[in-house]
Parts: structure tokens; C-alpha cells; sequence
């Protein structure tokens, strides 16, 4: 009775011990929980109801146990390739020949690209990128022959650095300084300040310029891209060709100004502007380099900010040539600054006093550079009041050209969309004269030209070209 009241509790207990060891079902027991060895099958064998519930746990541990190692060891492997992609790869050399394995082997620049068997994939170039290459690779049927890896994009050299001093101009005392042509880069901008008694040439295109707090200096500044700012100076002549110009808080100055748009004032005082007058040989080139047109000069159609506080400013004659200063040797010998050369930008009256005899309209349909010539040859025996671009649309042809009489000129004002247009004072049969008396001739050239043949189409066309009246 007792014996069987013990197995009982033994079995819902597990507890082998309390099982006597003599037992054959206990010895078959242990012998049927034992771990398979290599080669056997993993079945267990029949046993007692105790040691089948004993083997499912031990077979369910050992599960948990080999699942628990399975993660462990993924988990490490995710580790390592994250290790890899963080500090190159590990193995530098390793990788590097992964990587390089897909790719053509490099080629001089002589010799003919080597054909891969399959062009670098998508994961590869990531990989390339992430290991630092300066361009992705191309992915495209075959290698581009670029001089580099395999088709790879070589890396664009450096940028050079630039040190500022180089480009300003600062705190000269009684000096004459210059900068030639090429001494500042394309799109550098340069600044002048704290200048005295000086002589500063800019014989160089720039992106900008800034003048401040500069007395008693001759300043040249060649053609500026955008604008010129002068700021806080005092008794200056400045000789300046640029797309804007502004001063503030100056007194004192003269100008032989150039600018294509609108000049502007602010709270200065004694201002004289005058018509651009200088010439050096490089000047020309430069205008068209930082893309001047040479004949639209707006010089003196000032705007005043401070109008209000009484006439700040005033237009003058060009500058005589005992007011300019000489560049320093050095400079001169490479730019032949010349002031008997000085048609690069036409010499205008603008807004001064005109001539009582009256104006006409200069039309030409002729390209730019052949215009400026014209107008040359014109200056000895005529005055150029102003010039103006107009553009216009076929709806405009009508209003502006129908009054011509010349079957020829009408005809390429319709196949044209614009036209220089200049005042001049004189006379169209002086004008002609002279045209045909100059040499070299001008040829067919004369005939896309025309003159206002009287002073009532003169009115009409200062008018409609200019938006004022003439004498």
C-alpha cells in the first residue's frame, strides 16, 4: 500500500529520487532521457508516463536553448556588418579588393578602356559612395572613359583659396597703386577704404566694388559686372564704368561716370557727374566681358534720395586731361592708357544745355559694333545729345516706322525686333556728308540708315523714341 501510494506521488512530483534504484522501470528510465549521441535518431524512446514528461521538458529546454543561440548568433552577425559599414569595412584591404573586384582595372591615359564583363551594380556604387569616392559611379552599359577607376567620374580638382587682402586696397597714404588685367578673378569682388592722398587703378573686370571713407584719391575703376558704392568720401575724382552706381554720405566729388542703369544719390552734397571719358587697350574686351553695352549710357539721369534737402548734384563737361592721374609704370607698360583713344563708350551731352539749332533722330539697323563706328565718325561735326535701344513687337511697327517714306528701311524695320535710336544736333545733310565722305566707306551699310529728314519729323520722332520734344 505504501508503495504504491509512493510511486504516485513520485509521479506527480518528478521526483526521481524517491523511486527505489533497483527498479527496472528506473534504469530503463534514465536510459531513455539520455541526449541521442551523433548518427542516432533524435525519436525518444517508450517510456513510463514519468520519464515522458520529464523527456518533453528536457526537449523543450533544449529547444529554447538552441532558438536562444540561433538569435545570439544572427544578432553578432547583424553586429559585424554594421561594424563594417562604420569604420570602412574592417579589413581595409579585404574590402578594397571586394569592392575593386567588379571594376576595370585602371587605364593610362593613352590606352584604350578595358570592357568589364558586367557594369558595377547598384549596391556597388553605394558602397563606393559610403567609402568616400568624390562621384557615384556611372551605371551604365560599360565603362565611361573618363581616365579613372572603371568608369568612375574622376574628382573635380580643389577650388583654390583666396586670401581678401589681396583684393582690397586699404589704409594708403600718398601711394600709387594698380591691378592689371588677370590679377582678380572672374567674379571677385574688391573693396577700397581708409585711403589718402592716393592714386588707385582697377584696370580688371570685378563682380562688385565698395569704396569707403577715402579722401583727396584718384580712384579708376574698370568695368564693374554689377554695382560701385561709394560711401563716406571726401574731394575724390573717380573715373568709374559699371552696371549700378550709387553714392551716400559723400561730399565733394567729381565723376566721369559710365553705368547702364539709373545713378543714385543719398545724403551727399556737391556732386558733378560727367560723360565717361578713358581709354586703355583692354577696355573694350572688358565691356564685352562683363556684358556693357558700350552705347547705352545713362550717366546723367540722376536720381537724388534726398532731393528734398536742395540740388546735391550737378552735370559737367568730361574731365581735361590734366585732372586724370598716370598708373604706375609697371601697370602702364602692359594697359597703354591713352586719352586720345577714349571711343570705347561714346562721348554723350545727356541731360546738358543743348545747342539752339535744333536735333534730329539717328536711326540704325545695323549691329552694334557698326553702329559705334558710325556714331565716330560722326562726332567731329556733330553732337550726340543721347542714344537709346528700343525694342519693339510687329504691333509696334506701325507707330514707330510708318511715317518713313523709304520702301528699303521699312522693310527691315519689320524684319528686325530692335533698333538704335540717337539724338544728335545738326543737320541731316551734314550727317550724310560726312558719312560718305569718311574712310573706309560704309557701302551697303548706308542703307539701313536714316536721318530725320525735317524738323517736323524730328519732333515726332524725339517723341516716340525719347518721350520729349526737340528744339
Amino acid at each position: 500500500m505504501f508503495k504504491k501510494l509512493l510511486a504516485k506521488v513520485t509521479t506527480v512530483l518528478h521526483v526521481p529520487s524517491l523511486t527505489p534504484r533497483s527498479s527496472t522501470t528506473t534504469k530503463d528510465n534514465r536510459n531513455s532521457i539520455t541526449a541521442p549521441q551523433a548518427g542516432e535518431d533524435a525519436t525518444p524512446r517508450a517510456s513510463t508516463s514519468s520519464g515522458t514528461k520529464r523527456e518533453k521538458r528536457l526537449l523543450k529546454e533544449q529547444a529554447k536553448r538552441e532558438k536562444r543561440e540561433e538569435r545570439e548568433r544572427r544578432k553578432q552577425q547583424k553586429n559585424a556588418k554594421k561594424g563594417k559599414r562604420k569604420d570602412g569595412g574592417g579589413n581595409g584591404e579585404e574590402r578594397e579588393s571586394a569592392v575593386v573586384s567588379d571594376v576595370a582595372p585602371p587605364v593610362s591615359a593613352t590606352q584604350a578602356p578595358v570592357e568589364t564583363a558586367r557594369p558595377p551594380t547598384r549596391r556597388l556604387s553605394k558602397q563606393l559612395q559610403r567609402k568616400g569616392s568624390a562621384s557615384p559611379i556611372k551605371t551604365g552599359p560599360g565603362p565611361q572613359n573618363t581616365g579613372a577607376v572603371g568608369g568612375m567620374v574622376a574628382a573635380s580638382p580643389p577650388r583654390p583659396k583666396y586670401n581678401i587682402a589681396d583684393y582690397t586696397f586699404s589704409k594708403l597714404h600718398n601711394e600709387v597703386v594698380a591691378k592689371v588685367p588677370g590679377d582678380i578673378p572672374s567674379g571677385f569682388p574688391f573693396a577700397i577704404e581708409d585711403c589718402e592722398d592716393s592714386n588707385i587703378f582697377i584696370f580688371d573686370v570685378t563682380s562688385q566694388v565698395t569704396v569707403d571713407a577715402c579722401k583727396r584719391c584718384f580712384i579708376v575703376i574698370g568695368p564693374c559686372e554689377g554695382s560701385v558704392f561709394i560711401r563716406d568720401c571726401e574731394e575724390c575724382v573717380f573715373v568709374v564704368a559699371c552696371r549700378q552706381f550709387r553714392v551716400a554720405d559723400s561730399r565733394q566729388l567729381r565723376i566721369s561716370l559710365y553705368s547702364a542703369t539709373q545713378p543714385v544719390i543719398e545724403n551727399s552734397k556737391l556732386i558733378a557727374f560727367s560723360c565717361f571719358r578713358y581709354g586703355y587697350k583692354q577696355l573694350g574686351d572688358q565691356f564685352a566681358l562683363a556684358n556693357l553695352p558700350t552705347l547705352l549710357n545713362e550717366w546723367s539721369d540722376v536720381y537724388d534720395f534726398t532731393a528734398s534737402k536742395g540740388k546735391n548734384w550737378a552735370l559737367d563737361s568730361p574731365l581735361a586731361n590734366e585732372e586724370y592721374r598716370p598708373p604706375p609704370p609697371p601697370a602702364q607698360s602692359l594697359v597703354h592708357v591713352s586719352l586720345d583713344n577714349t571711343d570705347v563708350v561714346p562721348c554723350t551731352l545727356g541731360n546738358l544745355p543743348r545747342n539752339q539749332a535744333g536735333s534730329m533722330v539717328f536711326i540704325s539697323f545695323l549691329p552694334d559694333p557698326t553702329t559705334a563706328d558710325i556714331l565716330r565718325r560722326l562726332k567731329q561735326k556733330v553732337t550726340i545729345v543721347r542714344i537709346r535701344e528700343r525694342k519693339y513687337t510687329p504691333p509696334d511697327i506701325n507707330l514707330l516706322f510708318s511715317h518713313l517714306e523709304d520702301g528699303q528701311l521699312l522693310k527691315m524695320a519689320k524684319g528686325k525686333d530692335r533698333c538704335i535710336a540717337a539724338e544728335l544736333e545738326g543737320t541731316e545733310t551734314n550727317a550724310l556728308l560726312i558719312l560718305e565722305s569718311s574712310r573706309p566707306p560704309l557701302g551697303d551699310a548706308m542703307d539701313l540708315l536714316y536721318f530725320s529728314r525735317n524738323r517736323e519729323a524730328a519732333k515726332k520722332e524725339l517723341r516716340v523714341f525719347f518721350g520729349g520734344s526737340g528744339k
